[in-house]
């Protein structure tokens, strides 16, 4: 026979969760009484002590006032503590996800686990991909998109939707970023080379990156029938450049499109700065602070009066709260420009990062990826280096004291940056005619 009390006496609980507790008859509370205030619950077969338990009831009520008026102030009363329903933050997400996915992993046999990994299913970036939405829906990523991108009616999932039922247009443009470092030893990544539609149109590629400084040498004449599929080719690195020029094809360096614009473009939609007086940081791809020489970091922000603002980003990892004593805003992209806008100073290990400081001149320090991560430092030292910014990344012999201090002549780099961005602009006019 079903025993509340029995149950309690099996399972000798230090945490009874009684959910719905507003759902009962009125009288069931009058069970609860001895309960909550001798610490002991008693039936007709069972007594048991459960002083040293926390109980938990949770209500679907919305206020404390409606929750009073149901449970009536006996019951009521004799609660500690009323706690408001809030969303679950990204972190308590991210570890729900991490014990749930071990968990099941771990009751597979060798068998079924050999079958997960020949799938490359990586829990690792099954966990990514959820954290990364639910920082999305944060930053609003999506309604910035809605509110500012012409998208297509047609969402293609496979390379073969898109053969079958391919956009109507005069030209195909694909970049920019790493879509060229998913390498062609998967048939489905020809997408990113335009493999679909009518041969007649036009297919441009601006700003891509294959962020390798080489192609693998098995896949170099895979790569040669996909480019000569392009009627204008274009990169983002001198890198790309040189694995293209490898193969007997002839890709322009061009900038970013996000450099395409002005300071004065972004101001339409940047969100003007009320921070006071803040170092920016703006972080992805660490997993710890002392990448970012965060002691030195923290000291110097002290010294010079000034708050350190931080916005942590997901790339090949899921980004984390790694530092202490700073303010976290998990800024939507009018947020973002705006607090790169205003900084003193901004710390990022951020390509995109680097280039809206360039644009809105605001003062930076780069700090390059380590390890495996390391071949994304090429676009961020080739883009320095052209602008004579190359000072501005991050080495052993390096001070935030001295760096923040170093006169940056932004009217030089500003007129490098216009020849490039003309450059550019000329390339795409050229390539639609």
């Amino acid at each position: 026979q079903n025993s509340f009390a029995k149950e309690l006496l099996e399972r000798e609980s230090n945490v009874i969760l009684l959910d719905e507790f507003d759902k009962p008859n009125p009288v069931f509370y009058s069970a609860f009484y001895q309960l909550f205030d001798e610490g002991v619950f008693a039936d007709k077969n069972f007594t048991v002590t459960v002083k040293n338990a926390i109980i938990i009831c949770t209500s679907n009520f919305l206020s404390e006032d409606q929750i009073r008026e149901r449970l009536g102030d006996p019951i009521y009363s004799r609660f500690d503590a009323v706690i408001h329903f809030t969303d679950l933050q990204p972190e308590a997400v991210q570890r729900l996800l991490e014990r749930k996915t071990e968990r099941q992993y771990s009751k597979l046999d060798e068998e079924e686990r050999a079958i997960i990994d020949s799938r490359k299913i990586n829990k690792k970036e099954q966990l990514l991909e959820a954290y990364n939405a639910k920082r999305n829906e944060e930053r609003q990523f999506l309604t910035f998109r809605k509110d500012n991108f012409l998208l297509s009616d047609n969402i293609y999932s496979t390379l073969q939707e898109l053969k079958d039922n391919p956009p109507k247009a005069d030209a195909y443009i694909v970049g920019s970023d790493q879509v060229w470092a998913f390498t062609l030893d998967y048939y489905e990544n020809r997408v990113m080379f335009l493999d679909f539609g009518d041969k007649k149109i036009k297919r441009i590629a601006y700003a891509p990156s294959f962020s390798m400084p080489s192609y693998p040498e098995k896949l170099k004449l895979v790569l040669k029938e996909n480019l000569d599929r392009f009627d204008s080719l274009s990169v983002r690195e001198q890198t790309g450049a040189k694995i293209c020029n490898e193969i007997g094809c002839t890709a322009q360096v061009v900038v970013d499109p996000t450099m395409l614009l002005s300071s004065k473009d972004y101001s339409v939609i940047a969100n003007a700065n009320t921070c006071g007086l803040y170092i920016y940081l703006y972080y992805l791809n660490i997993s710890n602070s002392e990448e970012v020489e965060w002691q030195q970091l923290k000291d110097f922000a002290k010294n010079n009066n000034l708050k350190v603002i931080a916005t942590p980003a997901s790339g090949y990892m899921q980004g984390k709260e790694l530092f202490d004593k700073v303010e976290y805003q998990y800024a939507t992209i009018p947020r973002w420009i705006g607090l790169i806008n205003g900084a003193r100073l901004v710390v990022t290990t951020s390509f995109h990062g680097v280039v809206f400081c360039i644009i809105h001149r605001t003062p930076f320090i780069y700090f390059p990826l380590m390890g495996k991560y390391s071949r994304g430092n090429n676009r961020v030292i080739d883009l320095c280096k052209i602008l004579g910014l190359s000072d501005h990344i991050w080495n052993s012999s390096s001070s935030f004291e001295s760096l923040f201090h170093k006169t940056i002549d932004w009217e030089n780099v500003q007129e490098k940056l216009e020849l490039l961005r003309k450059e550019s602009i000329d390339y795409l006019k050229n390539a639609l005619l």
